[in-house]
């Protein structure tokens, strides 16, 4: 037996079926299927339907729309005038400082030998004290310590100059030597041999060329025409005593000074007293560091910027990234580099800050900035009214503010920052591609609630072309009808 509650909707569904049946039979099949049709549209066109667009279409071009006080309202639309671009912005750039090569010494000695003396300078006696007060005293030249054009920085005994300044003693002493017996001879020349008068005029050819010879060696030695002349005094003094030596020349005959040849700082000291050393080391590095190299690196696409600035306008300021908030010091930039690196895709830009205070260190991280000047082919507008979209910058322009018409337009960015965006007022338009407009100083630029405004314009086209489909559609119907 089957439950009662089932016998229940058994009995219900019979009752339902034949209700039913005599409403379709009076009905028709077709029309209850046509009321089903229009009730399931009814409530897809209730839940389907979008948002109608609140503006119109101005003009043929369908790039300008007119819309209501309340929908700009709602759209809170903002505006903004169209500026020359007066103000550039500042490239930025990182960096280094390091030793100016043209102002950087390296000094030698021009003989070898063994150092026997050090320059002195006056220090502080005790720089770690400061109540020491004002003591000073002397002591060696060291790395770090300023040094003045021709203070003696070191002594070396030389033995190759003592034997080349001995030698110009000899050929002096032989030519004077020479030179008497010559003058013998021609006053005897009677009962000389013609052969003897011959080759002691050819001895005295032999000592002016050796003793030429032997000052051209001393002179390019740097030894000074003073030098050279105590050398001659002290070959006479030596025949005129008979080889009596002058003893205070023991001290210089063989002494070579080492001086600095500019102004600046050491920065490298490679000796020390009792050192061999040869003529070919480097002794001391001298730098001048009141004018330091700098090196920084600009992006592949800047550097177009920096190459249109002319040459007296090449300025830069430099800023220790170790010290962001301290004074910027001055300077300027002459090169850019010819290599991009690969990884950073940079190239290096070549100039110089002025480091006359002292604050600067080579090595030391810097950031330049370089003020740029306007692109008299520029405007400039709010960021935020740049509508980017599938590749195109537009901007709406009040075309009409009465009648609160805005008018799209294509524009070319030429650089952006967080706050500007420069518009070329002259851009290049190629056939086949996206067609550029231009603005002008004073128009009035949408710069909030673009966006809203850019999905209005699509709207209203896409009703345009819905409303063009359709009649056309429509046309061709009743043109059909006729013809039938």
């Amino acid at each position: 037996m089957s439950h009662p509650v089932f016998r229940f909707i058994r009995v219900g569904l019979s009752l339902v079926v034949i209700v039913a049946l005599p409403i379709l039979g009076f009905v028709g099949v077709p029309q209850f299927k046509k009321w089903l049709d229009q009730n399931h549209r009814a409530v897809d066109s209730a839940n389907a339907a979008e948002p109608k667009p609140h503006g119109t279409l101005v003009g043929t071009g369908k790039r300008t729309l007119r819309l209501p006080l309340e929908v700009l309202e709602t759209m809170q639309v903002e505006t903004s005038d169209v500026r020359p671009a007066t103000a550039s912005e500042s490239l930025k750039l990182e960096g280094s400082l390091y030793l100016d090569a043209n102002r950087l010494v390296h000094v030698n000695s021009r003989f070898s030998g063994d150092v026997i003396e050090l320059g002195q300078v006056e220090a502080a006696e005790n720089p770690q004290n400061p109540s020491s007060g004002m003591k000073t005293t002397n002591r060696s030249v060291s790395f770090g310590d300023p040094v003045s054009k021709g203070q003696l920085l070191a002594v070396i005994w030389s033995k190759e100059l003592g034997e080349k300044k001995s030698e110009l003693v000899e050929g002096l002493s032989m030519l004077r030597f020479n030179e008497e017996r010559l003058k013998r001879l021609e006053a005897s020349a009677a009962v000389m041999s013609e052969r003897m008068l011959l080759d002691t005029r050819h001895d005295v050819e032999l000592g002016l060329i050796t003793i030429a010879r032997v000052e051209r060696t001393l002179r390019s030695w740097r030894l000074s025409v003073e030098q050279i002349q105590a050398i001659r005094e002290e070959a006479e003094r030596i025949r005129a005593y008979k080889g009596d030596w002058h003893t205070n020349l023991d001290e210089s005959w063989a002494r070579v000074e080492v001086r600095a040849p500019i102004d600046g700082t050491i920065v490298e000291k490679n000796l020390a007293v009792g050192d061999f050393v040869s003529n070919d080391l480097d002794l001391f590095k001298i730098a001048d560091l009141r004018r330091l190299d700098v090196l920084a690196h600009v992006y592949e696409e800047d550097i177009a910027l920096l190459e249109t600035l002319p040459e007296g306008h090449r300025h830069w300021t430099i800023r220790l990234n170790a010290n962001p908030q301290s004074q910027p010091l001055e300077g300027s930039f002459q090169r850019i580099g010819n290599l991009i690196d690969p990884a950073q895709h940079t190239a290096l830009v070549m100039g110089w800050v002025d480091n006359s205070a002292g604050r600067l260190r080579a090595g030391q991280f810097i950031s330049a900035q370089i003020n740029l000047p306007p692109d008299p082919d520029e405007v400039v507008i709010p960021i935020s009214a740049l509508v980017d979209r599938e590749g195109e910058s537009r901007v709406f322009v009040a075309t009409d503010p009465l009648k609160h018409e805005f008018t799209c337009r294509s524009v070319l960015p030429t650089r952006r920052s967080n706050q500007f965006a420069y518009i070329s007022t002259k851009p290049r338009n190629v056939p086949g591609q996206l067609a550029y407009d231009t603005l002008r100083i004073g128009e009035q630029v949408v710069k909030a609630g673009g966006v809203q405004m850019a999905a209005e314009l699509e709207s209203l086209r896409a009703a345009a072309r819905e409303t063009s489909t359709t009649a056309t559609t429509t046309s061709k119907e009743s043109a059909e009808q006729n013809t039938l």
